[in-house]
C-alpha cells in the first residue's frame, strides 16, 4: 500500500477524532463556565504562567476558533464532500490538513482544559512538556509527508 492509501485508510478515525476534538472545548466551557471566577486567564507568557486576566466571557473565544479551525481545515482536507457526498478523494494537499486536524484539536483542547483549571485555581501553569510535545507533534506531519513523498 502506498503513502496516499494508508493516508485514505485512516482518514474515518482521524475524522472522528477531529470532530471530537473540535467539539470539546465547546462542551467543557459549557460545563464549566458557572463555575468559573469573574476573571480567568486569556493569555500564557513563555513559562506556561498566566499573564493576561480577562472576563470570563472570553471563555468561549477558544472553543469557536476551535470549531472555525476545524472547518477551515474540513474544507482543505476535502471533508464535507467526504462525509455528505461520499467522495473518497482528497483535493491536492489535502492530506496535510486531514493530519494536522486532530493535532491541532488536541493542542487547542489542552489549552482550553487548562485555562479552566487555571482559572479554577487547580493549576498554576499550563505544562511545558504537553505544549511541546504537542508543538512537535503540529510540526511531523507535513514534515514527514515531505520526506516520504521524495
Amino acid at each position: 500500500m502506498d503513502l496516499m492509501g494508508f493516508i485514505l485508510l485512516l482518514r474515518g478515525p482521524l475524522e472522528i477524532a477531529s470532530f471530537g476534538l473540535a467539539l470539546a472545548p465547546l462542551l467543557s466551557v459549557s460545563l464549566a463556565y458557572g463555575s468559573l471566577p469573574r476573571h480567568i486567564p486569556v493569555h500564557f507568557g513563555i513559562n506556561g504562567r498566566p499573564d493576561r486576566m480577562g472576563s470570563r466571557n472570553r471563555a468561549w473565544i477558544l472553543p469557536l476558533l476551535v470549531l472555525a479551525v476545524y472547518a477551515f481545515m474540513s474544507h482543505a482536507s476535502g471533508t464535507w464532500a467526504w462525509a455528505f457526498h461520499g467522495r473518497t478523494e482528497l483535493p491536492s494537499g489535502g492530506e496535510i490538513p486531514l493530519l494536522l486536524k486532530p493535532v491541532i484539536g488536541c493542542l487547542m483542547s489542552y489549552a482550553n482544559e487548562m485555562l479552566i483549571r487555571i482559572a479554577r485555581k487547580e493549576a498554576d501553569a499550563l505544562n511545558g512538556w504537553m505544549l511541546w510535545g504537542l508543538m512537535i507533534l503540529l510540526v511531523a506531519p507535513p514534515f514527514a509527508l515531505s520526506v516520504l513523498a521524495h
